[in-house]
């Protein structure tokens, strides 16, 4: 019989075809991209009128400390310039000109709770900014958090507890897009149901230093996705979730001195694992090509 031609007594069976693997879940997972393609502004910082050996730095603080009611002599160091009086204390930070400014008031463990909601907070936070000036188009909500004491025996757990402060968070913009960071932000803190006591603002005054064009966003998301932070996650198990990346600036707190805010790809989201179904994150990398100055500028605040 012909090789070509079939054998009747041979019974062929189909073998299924091999299944195929199920795609691995991926790690991450983004939601909502926002690109600039049209140049952008680099900003430069201003120095600070609060600033070791700038005149009239002791005559600011002390205009500043009036605002706020508080009166008294200014103390200064290298560091701060503080008044405090019977009204309050009011604490200027010189190299950025932050500032913290609380109200008086007597310290107890038990402090009052505080019968406030939120539409309420948010409008005496903003009479408040607005009626000291700091209440402008550049400056949005951002959010409103509550301490809350509890007090109890062994008995009775949390017998007792009540919200003993509410604060009403505000975040800051330049030139059409936010600024992120620890410092660029501001905190209005009520202890009280009809006004707000303290005040801790952290901002830097700038200037405009050039424009450049932005990189494009996928250079963003490969470096974004490369971070060691993320290198013990696993799929399936964990998950990155970024609900928005968008241009924005990072202003850095307290470290080394960052003299120019550069455009930033901002990855907003949070991470998942089995453990902790929820750890928010704000992270930044640079947005535009720079060059070794410019990188020393940025006083290791980005990552590039």
């Amino acid at each position: 019989m012909p090789e070509d031609e079939p054998n009747p007594l041979l019974v062929r069976t189909a073998m299924p075809p091999a299944p195929k693997e199920a795609p691995m879940p991926a790690l991450f997972e983004f939601r909502e991209v926002v690109e600039h393609t049209l140049p952008v502004p680099i900003l430069r910082t201003l120095r600070s009128a609060y600033a070791v050996d700038t005149p009239g730095a002791v005559r600011a603080a002390r205009a500043l400390a009036q605002r706020f009611g508080v009166t008294g002599d200014v103390e200064e160091d290298r560091t701060h310039l503080r008044v405090r009086g019977p009204e309050g204390e009011l604490e200027i930070r010189r190299s950025s000109g932050g500032f913290r400014f609380r109200e008086a008031e007597p310290t107890s463990f038990f402090r009052r709770t505080v019968d406030l909601d939120d539409d309420r907070a948010i409008a005496l936070a903003d009479t408040f900014l607005a009626g000291h000036g700091l209440r402008d188009v550049s400056t949005y909500f951002a959010g409103i958090e509550r301490t809350r004491l509890a007090c109890g025996d062994d008995d009775a757990p949390d017998s007792a507890h009540g919200t003993v402060a509410v604060h009403v968070d505000y975040a800051f913009s330049a030139l059409g897009l936010e600024m992120v960071g620890p410092g660029a932000r501001m905190r209005a803190t009520l202890t009280r149901a009809d006004r707000v006591t303290e005040l801790h603002r952290c901002f830097r005054t700038y200037e405009l230093a050039g424009w450049k064009t932005p990189l494009p966003v996928e250079a963003a998301l490969a470096r974004f996705q490369a971070d060691p932070c993320f290198s013990d996650l696993r799929p399936g198990d964990d998950s990155v979730v970024v609900e928005r990346v968008f241009p924005g600036y990072y202003v850095a707190g307290f470290g080394p001195d960052q003299t120019l805010l550069v455009p930033a790809y901002v990855f907003r989201g949070y991470v998942s694992t089995p453990d902790v179904p929820r750890f928010g994150f704000t992270k930044p990398t640079v947005a535009v090509h720079l060059g070794q100055g410019e990188l020393t500028s940025l006083g290791g605040a980005l990552p590039a």
